[in-house]
Formats: structure tokens, C-alpha cells, sequence
């Protein structure tokens, strides 16, 4: 089993920044202007939310609407089409089942 220690925080190219990606899951941290996310899109398996700073708004097609906080985490079934969007400067990291 692979160990790799990774500070978010220093990944701050763009919106949508890989952290590490492997067999089973892959996570991303977003780091996002007010406005800025990710648009309408599925994944085959679970996937979780977490935000660290800032406020998102995240969007089903079946009609869940979400605002989460710092600290609070959305798991979801990422195979219903959703949207993520920040609603101020924010950071998550996603993690998605692959």
C-alpha cells in the first residue's frame, strides 16, 4: 500500500486540483471564486463533499438542493446528475469511488 503525504493547501492551480488518484477512490480539492465549481456531471460510485472554507450550493436533477458550511460533509450518490457551485471564496475537497 502506497503512503503519500499532500498539503492542500499548496494546491492552488486552478478551480479543480487532483490530489491523488488510485484504484479505488480519487480526491480533489477545489478552490473556487464565487461562482466557480463544477457543472453538471455524474461518476459511477459514491462521493463525498467536504468543506473546509467558504459556502457551496450543491444541485441534484432529482431536485436536492444543499448549502454546506466549514466542516460539513455531503455523501451522495454520484451517479444522479448534480452540480457544485461556491456561493462565496471556498475550498472542499471531493473524494469520488472509482
Amino acid at each position: 500500500m502506497e503512503r503519500e503525504k499532500i498539503n492542500l493547501f499548496e494546491k492552488t492551480d486552478s478551480v479543480k486540483n487532483l490530489v491523488v488518484k488510485n484504484d479505488s477512490f480519487m480526491s480533489i480539492y477545489l478552490n473556487c471564486k464565487v461562482g466557480e465549481g463544477l457543472p453538471n456531471h455524474t461518476h459511477k460510485k459514491m462521493a463525498q463533499l467536504l468543506v473546509l472554507e467558504g459556502k457551496f450550493k450543491v444541485e441534484f436533477e432529482d431536485g436536492g438542493k444543499y448549502e454546506l458550511l466549514p466542516g460539513e460533509l455531503l455523501s451522495f450518490d454520484s451517479r444522479v446528475m448534480h452540480n457544485v457551485v461556491a456561493l462565496e471564496p471556498s475550498k472542499a475537497l471531493v473524494t469520488v469511488g472509482l
